[in-house]
């Protein structure tokens, strides 16, 4: 079973970054916008989205994962900041994120983070 990965960030760049590094092993869906991340989800079975906190568009990361959850709650979710503000993180994990990484990635913590959710979630199974 190949998982499936939604990368949602308003910057092109660190969707391809992330894409390229975990195309190799996972399915991957890219939006630029919450509006987008949400259609994606209602066409696609998505088992991980990274969602960045602050995007451009109507609706932010913390909104658009209380929509990601109200579709599939089983869908897992790390939250990425640039600026770790306590409440916002308290938030995200209050409606359902399971994690979050700081901006600038570190990639092999990224990829660790990525690999122990995925591994949690086929437990589940």
């Amino acid at each position: 079973m190949q998982y499936s990965i939604l990368i949602v960030d308003d910057e092109h760049i660190i969707r391809q970054s992330i894409e390229a590094i975990f195309s190799e092993d996972y399915d991957i869906y890219k939006a630029c916008s919450g509006e987008e991340a949400v259609e994606i989800i209602q066409k696609n079975h998505i088992d991980l989205v990274l969602l960045d906190m602050r995007m451009v568009g109507s609706i932010d990361g913390i909104a658009t994962l209380k929509l990601i959850k109200q579709q599939d709650a089983s869908i897992e979710v790390i939250m990425a900041t640039a600026v770790k503000d306590k409440y916002i993180l308290d938030e995200a994990m209050k409606h359902g994120a399971c994690d979050y990484i700081e901006k600038p990635f570190d990639i092999d913590d990224l990829i660790n983070r990525v690999y122990r959710i995925l591994f949690e979630k086929m437990k589940q199974y």
